[in-house]
């Protein structure tokens, strides 16, 4: 990200080199990982914060419109927006309030890559993707949430549903690994009534439904959560209404755990 900044400026307009390094010094050594920035006094934080906001003034004062002045200013502009909130997400003070910056900035990404490149493929988490908050206990707002707003049906969001196997969790001792399974016997539940279905895996349009099945669909009714962590505080299932969630759902009869790189 810092690359991108100073390759631009260095390129560019390396009258402001100077002025730039100044401000990046400090932010390169700071941003260096999640626990350390959060170890900072709040003063230190709020000071990297406006380092990184002038930052970003700096570059949309020596905006380039043409060629490859353009396309190098627009990545050196988003890395400058991503830096800034990185810090700004870190500096929050209670964790509803990190969850909605860390949502909110999982968005504005997502909207900068479409208006760059267009059609675009956002790969997350359903609380994350969905077109409500199945999650409302943990996130104040999902990142599917404000894309949804933004861009109406133009944003179609695809649900995964499963039956049962295992999956990647971290543990209630804290170790991440294959120790997640899932057994869907709740006959009210979504996953256990499309796990009826005798195909291992299928995509299904639920805009298509009617009658019968779009009540079905629009009614709330319990969902395998899949949330990466296990723990009594942590649910299984969450209450949502699949038809108003998702617009596509992709299902998968038995799962795996990804294999990890060591």
């Amino acid at each position: 990200m810092f690359n991108k900044i100073s390759d631009y400026i260095q390129q560019y307009h390396p009258d402001l080199i100077s002025q730039l390094n100044d401000k990046m010094k400090e932010l390169i050594s700071a941003t260096k990982d999640e626990e350390s920035f959060e170890k900072l006094p709040k003063d230190e934080k709020e000071q990297h914060l406006s380092n990184a906001r002038s930052i970003i003034e700096l570059l949309e004062k020596n905006k380039a419109n043409a060629g490859k002045q353009k396309e190098a200013y627009a990545w050196a502009l988003h890395s400058a927006r991503i830096i800034e909130q990185f810090i700004h997400m870190l500096s929050a003070e209670q964790q509803p309030e990190f969850f909605l910056r860390h949502n909110i900035a999982m968005y504005e990404n997502a909207k900068w890559t479409q208006e760059q490149w267009g059609k675009t493929i956002v790969w997350g988490h359903n609380g994350h993707i969905s077109k409500t908050n199945t999650l409302p206990f943990v996130y104040p707002e999902m990142s599917g949430q404000h894309l949804a707003k933004h861009y109406g049906d133009n944003y179609v969001s695809i649900g995964t549903s499963i039956n049962s196997g295992s999956y990647n969790v971290v543990n209630e001792s804290g170790k991440f690994g294959p120790y997640g399974t899932v057994r869907i016997d709740d006959p009210n539940s979504i996953n256990y009534t499309v796990g009826q279905v005798k195909h291992d895996q299928f995509f299904v349009d639920l805009r298509k439904a009617s009658g019968s099945v779009k009540t079905w669909l629009d009614e709330t009714r319990p969902l395998f959560a899949g949330i990466t962590k296990l723990g009594p505080e942590v649910p299984l299932f969450v209450d949502a209404a699949f038809g108003k969630t998702f617009y596509i759902f992709f299902y998968i009869k038995k799962v795996t755990p990804s294999q990890m790189n060591e």
